[in-house]
């Protein structure tokens, strides 16, 4: 276990284009889970702690006879405001005595404990971690970050997105540049 990673798990999405909630599918290759189901527990078990943002209180009732004791469900501080308030709302309520979070987005079902552990391994830095397949870099398969509290820039990554986002000050608050909180 990283005692100094907080897991924030991100699971507020519509699903609007799939037409069915994704973090309800069942996982490949074992059915009788679910990918927010396998995703909380691998961060419940990898992590200090285990963070689920969900959209509404609707959908944090939906989740939380699917994941493990101790995954704390928070609601996005302002629905209706996408990924980049999940990230905040995890962010901000992050345990006071993790160094850094590790970010995960739901419809990852692939992620793997040994994965988690590698890239945890890693040199806790401020650079981005992008995959490589065959020596070429994947600029828009990006995984997850590990980004650092106290004074960082952080950057996030999605499976098929980058965001400039938060920056966060020695006085605790959360800021960033792209909306207005």
């Amino acid at each position: 276990m990283f005692d100094t990673i907080s897991g924030i798990l991100l699971a507020g999405g519509r699903s609007t284009r799939m037409g069915k909630d994704k973090a309800l599918l069942p996982l490949p290759g074992n059915q009788d889970h679910s990918f927010v189901e396998h995703l909380a527990s691998l961060l419940a078990l990898s992590c200090r702690e285990a963070l689920l943002v969900v959209r509404d209180s609707a959908q944090a009732l939906e989740y939380e006879a699917l994941v493990p004791g101790g995954v704390r469900i928070l609601v996005d501080v302002i629905p209706g405001n996408g990924p980049l308030m999940g990230l905040y709302t995890g962010l901000k309520a992050m345990h006071p005595l993790s160094s850094h979070g590790l970010v995960l987005a739901v419809d990852m079902p692939f992620v793997q404990p040994a994965l988690i552990s590698f890239l945890l391994s890693q040199p806790l830095t401020e650079a981005l971690l992008i995959p490589r397949v065959e020596q070429k870099p994947q600029r828009y398969q990006v995984w997850k970050h590990v980004f650092k509290r106290d004074g960082a820039t952080c950057v996030v990554c999605w499976q098929f997105a980058l965001f400039t986002i938060l920056r966060r000050r020695n006085c605790g608050r959360w800021t960033h540049n792209c909306a207005r909180l």
